[in-house]
């Protein structure tokens, strides 16, 4: 196992989680939408925690993480603030936004997998937050269609 390879997956991911915290915490604090608000803040929460989790891997290699965001991150949520400013009751078009950022996390999850032979704990993790994702999307499609449903 390439332990800088190990790191550098580590590195990705983590700016990545932290885009990703970054983005749902920006939904939340625009939103008046209080079920997408609470949703929002419970998936930047996690976010949170997956990106500490591997932080504490990547130390653990002797590695130094750096915990910020990309520039895609944050262009992205200056979209996302638009759309919260200017189109504040288009709930499905966020969570069309949130399954755009959920779907690239998870195919770097997938790439990460792929990528480089991994340590049996972190594999377990990556699997672990992958399968986390997954439904946590799932759950956000689910609220998409509740919107788009005529009552």
């Amino acid at each position: 196992m390439d332990t800088i390879e190990i790191r550098s997956v580590l590195q990705d991911l983590i700016i990545r989680l932290k885009d990703a915290e970054e983005g749902f915490t920006t939904i939340a604090n625009g939103t008046r939408d209080v079920k997408l608000e609470k949703w929002c803040r419970k998936f930047a929460e996690d976010r949170h925690e997956m990106h500490s989790e591997l932080e504490e891997y990547s130390q653990s290699l002797s590695g130094d993480p750096t915990v910020k965001t990309s520039i895609l991150g944050e262009m992205h949520r200056l979209f996302i603030n638009f759309k919260l400013n200017f189109v504040d009751s288009d709930i499905p078009g966020l969570v069309d936004e949130i399954e755009r950022g959920a779907s690239k996390l998870l195919k770097d999850y997938e790439n990460a997998l792929a990528s480089v032979e991994l340590p049996t704990d972190i594999l377990s993790t990556f699997i672990s937050h992958k399968t986390v994702i997954e439904v946590e999307l799932e759950r956000m499609l689910e609220m998409k269609k509740n919107y788009l449903t005529p009552k």
